[in-house]
């Protein structure tokens, strides 16, 4: 039995140290209070400039302290620091708002938490029993955990250093020696490091770390992949951004970056980042990558979380949401999203039945999900139909629990630079929570995983094997006569991340949508650090700052929804929520439409036609009296709902108004275009004003409408309109939307079920 010190050091820098001999316990050996960090080390001394340094004897655990390293200094996490402060800081509201809230992934819980640090009221539903969403992990019988990735937080994510800071947790952080270290396939068995000396200034300290290794890559490859940067290092974001509609490869040949360069660094580091290959991924994910870790001193440095996501990360949100006044509820899984005539959400609706109203709505769930839960009346809005291309990326995670300790392996995450593997780490090394000292486990990123998804766990255990054997191949054989599995899981994520190909970068949809009320949260939306954990709080944050300063705008639209509940409109009993008390006479309708039941409730499709064709007379005679009364000549134009958003027209008249006797000619106008509603012989009175819709002939290009009111004027529709009424379902740019003509090429006399019309939707 090996021997040796195990010490651990607390985030005041106080070193404790105790040592030990003989088995410990494997769950929670140390206090959560210190931040521990355990290194197999190898007793041979170091050569300089020889690999024999890393062949391995006998082995012993050694303790070896890494604290946190000094971030706040940095610019990007003072600027992280000042968003969140910006919730803080922020007016109390008079009435908070209810936001509901889909998906309890970190972008969702950001979301929430920050809502709650602004005085709001988030409610967050989860659909599954776990928090965390691409960070969840579950719990086997026997008290192990397994997880949906390997997840690694870096020094170059301010705003989860800021997150972890603001819930006292920065001693969850494990944090790693300064170095990244790759396997070399062609020396199975050994490693190589590219260590970052920490006297040094960054960008200084990456070039170094790069020039010192000599195993990967020659002097000559070194400079012509240090002149192929240039570029980046002195056009700075502009170029970054310009590079999205290039492939990591495509970029190599134009810069004249060798070959080797991708095989020995660009492989590893592409299917790290987006678990995809050099010849798919944009290089932009790279260079962006490259900015933050060359960059910023401790950008590169990495941390594992001492123990499960939900727990020891998650919940500390959710605990701190509550605090305030939020709600999480799990086991809610959002169905429908369900809206106003006007376009605008009306609730959520969860697969239980259940309707969660609020003053806004935000869909944080992965974007392959949104994309299924989009009404098809937002479909052809461009902020919509762009996510199209956005692809969640297949990854499968491999946990594999040996009967023994191996012993090629650090205390550090791994670059396998194999084919079919990423990275992995020993967990039972790495990680507090799952330390044992007598059998590792491993953890292994499968990727890339597409042509893998669908097979069988044991066809991937196999193949996962077989590489392992080539890592460590004095103890992993592929038959097993080596190290035996004493169990393993499988994790298959089918759409994971969005698949950062070129030219996706236009498609990422910012946090605040043109539906007035609905937002967007994920990695996948608008930020600068694309699809990671970092990506998915600031989106977060993002969100709810949007959220925040709309306040005003979603408060008024809250009370005015309330408003239209209570009040009745200018039709006496015509409301939202009241049925037009109609006189059913001559026993029935005529065509065979149903009897209008004056003791039904609410609204029926002929009560609506008639409330929507009052509306058109009545926005008619709007238009075409404005002149009798003074107004502004600048100020020609009509505010208008479009997408669920108020706008202020302006128009030109072109079309002089014709008067014939008491009747009206509505000439043709480029932004009012003619409805036609159900045939029907319905009528109903109200405070004097009468609305009639008679059946008449119709005819592909020629049917007519006639609206009778009170004021004794006919509005009849001109004939030389005749393109118009045939060929629109429309009345002016509230956009009510005809779906059986769409759908079943009737002719326009229609039944309109929305007050979104397709064509006015598309941009």
């Amino acid at each position: 039995m090996d021997t040796g010190c195990l010490s651990s050091m607390n985030i005041t820098g106080v070193n404790q140290a105790r040592s030990f001999a003989g088995q410990l316990p494997t769950q929670r050996c140390f206090p959560s209070s210190h931040l521990a960090s355990f290194a197999v080390k190898s007793l041979v001394l170091r050569n300089k400039g020889r690999s024999s340094h890393r062949r391995h004897s006998a082995l012993q655990i050694v303790c070896k302290d890494f604290p946190r390293p000094p971030l706040e200094s940095t610019i990007n996490y003072l600027e992280a620091g000042q968003l969140s402060s910006f919730f803080r800081n922020s007016e109390r509201p008079s009435k908070p708002l209810q936001v509901v809230i889909a998906g309890a992934g970190l972008a969702g819980l950001s979301t929430a938490k920050y809502l709650a640090d602004a005085g709001h009221k988030p409610i967050l539903l989860e659909a599954r029993d776990v928090l965390g969403g691409k960070v969840a992990a579950w719990k086997d019988e026997d008290g192990d955990w397994y997880e949906t990735g390997l997840h690694i937080f870096f020094g170059a994510y301010p705003n989860v250093q800021n997150l972890f800071g603001e819930l006292g947790i920065e001693d969850r952080l494990q944090w790693k020696e300064h170095s990244m270290i790759f396997a070399m396939p062609n020396k199975p068995g050994e490693f190589s490091r590219f260590d970052f000396p920490e006297t040094l200034p960054a960008p200084v300290n990456g070039i170094w770390a790069i020039l010192k290794n000599n195993e990967m890559l020659t002097w000559p490859e070194k400079v012509k992949f240090a002149i192929g940067l240039l570029p980046a290092m002195l056009g700075g974001q502009p170029y970054v951004e310009a590079q999205d509609g290039l492939t990591v490869s495509e970029w190599m040949k134009k810069q004249g970056v060798p070959d080797r360069v991708n095989d020995e660094v660009f492989i590893a580091m592409s299917k790290a980042l987006n678990f995809i290959n050099p010849d798919e991924l944009s290089m932009q994910c790279i260079l962006i990558a490259l900015n933050r870790f060359l960059q910023e001193k401790h950008g590169s440095k990495m941390a594992f979380l001492d123990g499960n996501p939900p727990e020891r990360l998650c919940m500390p949100i959710v605990d701190h949401i509550r605090s305030r006044g939020g709600e999480v509820r799990l086991n809610s899984r959002l169905k429908k999203i369900e809206l106003n005539p006007d376009g605008t959400v009306k609730h959520f609706g969860l697969t239980d039945g259940t309707q969660i109203t609020g003053d806004a709505y935000v869909c944080a769930a992965p974007v392959d999900i949104f994309k299924l839960l989009v009404p098809q009346e937002w479909s052809e809005i461009s902020y919509f139909k762009k996510l199209e291309k956005l692809v969640g990326v297949p990854v499968i995670n491999v946990h594999i629990w040996f009967d023994r300790k191996l012993k090629n392996t650090y205390d550090h995450l791994l670059f396998s630079r194999s084919s079919l593997l990423s990275v992995y780490a020993d967990m039972s090394v790495t990680c507090k929570e799952y330390y044992d000292p007598n059998r590792s486990m491993l953890e292994l990123v499968f990727a890339p995983a597409e042509e893998w998804i669908g097979r069988s766990d044991a066809e991937i255990i196999d193949a996962t094997m077989e590489e392992l054997s080539k890592l460590f191949p004095d103890e992993i054989a592929a038959d097993q006569s080596k190290a035996k599995i004493l169990k393993y899981h499988v994790v298959k994520t089918p759409r994971s991340v969005y698949k950062t190909v070129p030219n996706c970068e236009p498609c990422r949809p910012l946090q605040r949508s043109p539906i007035e009320g609905f937002y967007l949260a994920g990695d996948y939306t608008k930020q600068k650090y694309l699809a990671s954990m970092e990506g998915a709080v600031l989106s977060g944050k993002l969100c709810a700052q949007s959220i925040v300063q709309d306040y005003s705008r979603l408060s008024l639209r809250s009370q005015k929804s309330l408003q239209s509940e209570e009040v009745p409109n200018q039709m006496g009993d015509v409301s939202l929520n009241r049925p037009i008390k109609a006189d059913p006479s001559a026993g029935g309708i005529a065509k065979g439409n149903r009897i209008l039941d004056t003791m039904s409730a609410g609204w029926t499709d002929e009560r609506y036609m008639l409330y929507i064709s009052s509306m058109e007379a009545s926005f008619v005679h709007q238009l075409y009296n404005y002149g009798n009364h003074p107004h502004n000549a600048n100020g020609n134009g009509f505010k208008v709902l479009r997408r669920g958003v108020w706008e202020y027209i302006k128009y030109e008249r072109t079309n002089p108004r014709v008067q014939s006797g008491t009747k009206c000619c509505l000439p043709a106008n480029p932004w009012i275009q003619h409805f036609r509603p159900r045939d029907c012989g319905s009528n109903a009175q109200s405070d004097g004003l009468e609305a009639s819709v008679g059946d008449h002939e119709s005819g592909t290009q020629t049917n007519r409408k006639r609206l009778s009111v009170s004021h004794g004027r006919e509005w009849v529709a001109c004939k030389g309109d005749n393109k118009l009424l045939g060929e629109s379902t429309e009345v002016s740019d509230q956009n009510f939307a005809d779906d059986e003509a769409e759908v079943e090429a009737e002719s326009t006399v229609g039944r309109q079920d929305t007050l979104i019309g397709r064509k006015a939707l598309q941009e």
